[in-house]
């Protein structure tokens, strides 16, 4: 749901499901659906940074439809009517619409981007997994080197108390 600042205004709901990506990267990816030239960016998905599940928009019948045709690719649909609570769209099936307004698999409308057949164009700050940031030197030798002396009383002590006996 998309609420104002106060949150006592409703502007909407919106319903993605899952997506799933390999490599997680150190900032957010938005992708963005293949769209004609006089048409404004469709996002398609998004990805927080450092995770590899994102979310993955899903329309109306009707307008999965148009986008469909539209796009020339597989959208995700819902019969679900936008006015229902949000538990009732939690529980809508899910389904996908091909160009041909008919219905596929699911994972053809989710597919990745290099594996379907239209493109989709990603902003990813870096193609590559964000490398670990190196942990910073918190411990230093001073405490081995007291143990170590520490140590060495002790034996000295246990030395000193029991002599050498001769056998």
């Amino acid at each position: 749901m998309v609420y104002n600042a106060e949150e006592n205004h409703c502007f909407g709901m919106i319903l993605a499901i899952n997506n799933y990506r390999l490599f997680p990267t150190g900032e957010p990816v938005l992708k963005f659906a293949e769209r004609a030239n006089n048409k404004p960016e469709a996002l398609r998905a998004w990805f927080y940074s450092n995770d590899n599940w994102g979310q993955e928009f899903v329309y109306p019948k009707t307008r999965a439809t148009q986008l469909a045709e539209t796009t020339n690719a597989p959208v995700l649909s819902t019969e679900a009517k936008p006015a229902e609570t949000p538990e009732e769209l939690i529980e809508a099936p899910v389904a996908a619409v091909a160009p041909e307004k008919e219905q596929v698999e699911i994972a053809e409308a989710t597919a990745p981007a290099e594996a379907s057949s239209a493109p989709a164009l990603a902003i990813e700050a870096a193609a590559e997994p964000a490398p670990a940031p190196e942990l910073p030197k918190t411990a230093s030798p001073v405490s081995l080197i007291a143990l170590v002396g520490a140590s060495a009383l002790v034996l000295g002590g246990l030395l000193r108390r029991f002599p050498k006996r001769v056998y």
